[in-house]
């Protein structure tokens, strides 16, 4: 024995490995109508403990709907406790009871590089233009009898001025 105290230090990195918990919404209730072409945010939310990243969102197509934009698209990180949103432009073709399925695969790795594919289905809520409070009464009479009302005016006016035309004349 020498008599002398060694002391060594180290610091060790570690990772804590949870599974992801994500939801996934659409944001602000946007609604459509059949036969409408719109923007939707598919909002993707990170519920867990861990950090997920190389966040892929795809919208698959569908009897009930065509995509316009790009059907996959990047967001990249989603901390812990925090959101990001995919925006697509698409055509609603198709309705039943009120609701349209959006077909969408999110593809992601956690903190571990561990690779996730979730396929799921999330309802997008349809309603009439009615129900919207845009619909006029569907006929289009109220335009019909502006047009006439107009008619009439115009003819009034004009045969008044042709008879004040014609008194001017007679003097």
């Amino acid at each position: 024995m020498t008599g002398k105290n060694y002391s060594k230090n180290s610091i060790i990195a570690l990772t804590v490995g949870a599974v992801p918990d994500l939801s996934v919404t659409i944001p602000d209730a946007r609604v459509f109508a059949k036969g409408e072409i719109g923007d939707l945010g598919i909002k993707v939310t990170n519920k867990g403990l861990t950090d997920i990243k190389f966040v892929n969102v795809y919208l698959e197509e569908s009897s009930y709907y065509r995509v316009i934009s790009e059907n996959s698209v990047y967001i990249g990180n989603i901390d812990s406790d925090d959101y990001s949103t995919a925006d697509y432009r698409i055509e609603l073709k198709k309705v039943k009871d009120g609701k349209a399925p959006l077909n969408i695969t999110l593809e992601y790795l956690d903190a571990n590089n561990n690779k996730y594919s979730m396929p799921m289905s999330i309802y997008l809520k349809v309603v009439s233009a009615k129900e919207k409070g845009v619909a006029g009464n569907g006929n289009g009479s109220g335009i019909i009898i502006f047009a006439i009302i107009i008619i009439a005016a115009g003819y009034f006016f004009y045969k008044r001025w042709e008879k004040k035309k014609l008194h001017l004349h007679k003097k």
